[in-house]
């Protein structure tokens, strides 16, 4: 905290300043550290209205001299009390001549809250100067406390807001998933009765062979036969299962990955996208099913390769473990903090980057940027899926015109 003394006698100023300093050590014994005092000097009211102006944080108490050349005590006060940054700074007049009431009553006209005579009783000069410096510490906690209340207030509202947002996602992504679950359920009954008779009319077509016929109902069985792999995505983005899968299993994370980069090499080559990769070595095992740790990244290599539109570029496919000690970082589609040891699969491309106004729209399903005969808008939903059954979590970041970056972040399997 800081005290402003302006006198013209350099001698006085002396003097104030070891009052004021032997105050300031004895104070700080007891108190914290707000107590403790930075004294500035000033010996004209034009220095002093410099150092107002220069200072960052106001004087807690200004000790003016009233007579001055130039510009006296009462003039710098009326002066100060006209701007915003030192209107409400307590003054306190000094004078070895003005004494009669006249005087007194214009330092209080001025905006000064105390009026004291020179030569100073220095007991008395000490309690008031007391007083402003408990005043002024209390204020500085007032302060600290109404600004850390302020924060918490904000902390609550983010928090609610954030839960309302979770609640809000959880509630129609449910309505969605028990919507899609019944469609699934009923094509599927559908789509069986439609493959069980192209069996049939193959078993037909033996005696009486027909080219064209038979290459139709290959069509159809193909048609069919894609139905159903996108009825098993909505499945999983519902989290159940068309089938009984395998229960997870402990896996090597670069092992899926490499098949699934076997099985994209020939695109990547087709597309001129270049691949960059960097797996760590010696990575911990995760507990999931290969098959779906295999669709995860599969879609993801496959939402990479088509966000070129045409278009060379880079993709760039990393394998890490992290550590989040914070739970600051929240994941991008369920919000819940994230925190611990997990196995990172990053996959950044240099594509045409997603809108800002599509991010918070991006998983859900059914949703997609691609044209209608590219995508189902369930490639993301499901990946969403798989990984939080798996107890992971999403991060995603996308410019639009520079790329979009996944991280899908897993737990470590522990033993």
């Amino acid at each position: 905290m800081k005290i402003l003394i302006v006198d013209d006698v350099p001698a006085n100023l002396y003097s104030l300043r070891d009052i004021l300093t032997d105050i300031s050590m004895n104070t700080s014994k007891e108190a914290d550290e707000e107590a403790s005092l930075e004294i500035l000097q000033a010996t004209s009211g034009d220095e002093a209205l410099k150092i107002l102006l220069r200072s960052e944080d106001v004087p807690f108490l200004a000790i003016l001299d009233v007579q001055m050349p130039i510009m006296d005590g009462y003039q710098l006060a009326e002066i100060m009390r006209t701007h915003p940054r030192m209107r409400y700074i307590p003054i306190i007049f000094l004078s070895a001549i003005y004494s009669e009431e006249q005087y007194v009553f214009r330092g209080y006209e001025s905006g000064g809250v105390d009026f004291l005579t020179k030569p100073l009783d220095i007991n008395i000069f000490r309690s008031k100067v007391d007083v402003f410096l408990n005043l002024a510490r209390y204020r500085v906690k007032v302060e600290q406390a109404h600004l850390a209340h302020e924060k918490l207030i904000i902390k609550k509202a983010k928090e609610r807001e954030l839960l309302q947002e979770q609640l809000y996602r959880a509630q129609k992504l449910q309505g969605l998933g028990q919507l899609t679950s019944g469609i699934a359920h009923d094509f599927n009954n559908v789509l069986m009765c439609i493959l069980g008779h192209t069996e049939l009319a193959k078993m037909y077509l033996q005696d009486t062979p027909n080219t064209d016929i038979e290459d139709s109902i290959d069509q159809i069985q193909i048609a069919g036969n894609r139905a159903i792999n996108l009825i098993k995505q909505m499945l999983a983005y519902t989290r159940q299962k068309s089938t009984m899968n395998q229960l997870p299993s402990s896996i090597q994370v670069l092992e899926v990955i490499e098949e699934v980069l076997a099985l994209a090499k020939t695109t990547l080559l087709r597309a001129r996208i270049q691949l960059e990769t960097r797996f760590a070595e010696n990575m911990p095992t995760v507990l999931m099913d290969p098959t779906e740790l295999h669709q995860v990244v599969m879609n993801l290599m496959i939402n990479a390769i088509d966000s070129f539109n045409g278009e060379t570029g880079i993709i760039k496919l990393e394998l890490d473990c992290v550590e989040f000690s914070e739970n600051t970082l929240l994941c991008s589609d369920c919000f819940n903090p994230i925190k611990g040891r997990y196995i990172e699969i990053s996959i950044a491309d240099t594509g045409t980057g997603i809108k800002p106004s599509e991010l918070d729209k991006i998983f859900d399903p059914f949703f997609t940027t691609k044209s209608v005969d590219k995508g189902t808008g369930l490639g993301l939903s499901v990946v969403s899926g798989l990984v939080h059954g798996a107890n992971g979590h999403i991060l995603l970041e996308s410019e639009l015109g520079k790329g979009t970056h996944f991280r899908i972040i897993l737990p470590i399997e522990t033993n």
